[in-house]
């Protein structure tokens, strides 16, 4: 439904650096956070073949989202998992997101942490590369571009143009030791995802 629907709001294109036929779950997406369509447009977006190969697809949001009773069942039918605010390990934060790991699921995280416009810049969290070091998969960086302010008058006069494009996989190694090197890792790695998340040179 939510497909038939963009396709007469939006028209797409795709770039990547890897043939799509590749992708298959369970894998993390890591993509950038601009408008709270992201998650929904960039399962649209994708051939069926793909998001077939990486279903069930879920996305991470703040555990305060949850707390909305109004908000929660739309996030539990559309495949919100929430992100703990506090906790002492990976799975106090992701825990959700790992048992659906375990089961073949697919996760869309946004590192950015919260809606950032296109043109602003901000730091990074780190938490992907420990989720995907946890859960033994891959990280796909994704760029999403194009999506623009949802009114009536735009959707019915033109279609936007949504683009994605998606990066090689990045594997996260798991022989560090020590909490230093970990965390030092971890920053740099995060560096290197954002800026292709950004579609920015590495």
């Amino acid at each position: 439904m939510l497909r038939g629907a963009t396709f007469f709001t939006s028209r797409s294109t795709i770039s990547s650096e890897i043939p799509l036929a590749d992708i298959q779950g369970p894998v993390i997406f890591a993509l950038n956070h601009s408008s709270w369509t992201d998650p929904m447009l960039f399962a649209a977006k994708l051939p069926y073949s793909v998001v077939k190969a990486i279903s069930p697809l879920y996305f991470m949001t703040g555990e305060k989202f949850y707390k909305k009773l109004w908000l929660r069942p739309l996030l539990i039918i559309s495949g919100g998992l929430k992100i703990k605010s506090k906790g002492f390990s990976v799975k106090d934060f992701f825990g959700d997101s790992l048992k659906k790991i375990e089961a073949g699921g697919s996760i869309l995280i946004f590192p950015e942490g919260k809606i950032v416009g296109n043109n602003t810049k901000t730091q990074a969290k780190t938490g992907v590369i420990y989720l995907a070091q946890t859960a033994q998969i891959p990280i796909i960086p994704v760029r999403i571009k194009g999506i623009r302010k949802f009114s009536i008058k735009t959707s019915l006069t033109s279609k936007a143009h949504i683009k994605l494009f998606i990066h090689e996989p990045i594997g996260i190694q798991t022989s560090l030791h020590g909490y230093q090197q970990h965390r030092l890792e971890a920053q740099k790695l995060i560096k290197i995802i954002y800026r292709k998340v950004r579609h920015e040179s590495v």
